[in-house]
């Protein structure tokens, strides 16, 4: 995936009934932005990213537990066109197919 701008948009989803409507967005916003890179988080696609980028085009990566230092690797990457594979905690479509990268380690210290 090359973007020459980074635009991402994150929508994080704290409650299962809310995955529904949170694609909506993202397929309008990918229809007025081409090249729109949409990232999903939360507790949900943690668990589900695989049906997820199977069901819903609109759906970019995943980036799947913990994301606070998954995402800033992940828009490292992005920025600098870096294969996404090599991110740790996401998972994206490799070939049209669901790929889900290594689990990152769990941050020891939250408060650090």
């Amino acid at each position: 995936m090359m973007a020459t701008t980074c635009r991402c948009s994150m929508r994080s989803s704290a409650r299962s009934q809310s995955r529904r409507s949170s694609s909506t967005s993202p397929r309008d916003a990918k229809e007025r932005l081409p090249g729109l890179i949409v990232i999903y988080g939360g507790v949900f696609p943690t668990y589900h990213w695989r049906d997820i980028l199977e069901a819903q085009p609109e759906f970019d990566i995943i980036v799947r537990s913990e994301g606070e230092e998954t995402c800033r690797q992940l828009l490292a990457a992005i920025a600098a066109s870096l294969p996404l594979t090599d991110v740790k905690g996401i998972a994206c479509r490799v070939g049209g197919k669901p790929h889900g990268s290594p689990p990152r380690e769990m941050i020891e210290n939250l408060d650090a």
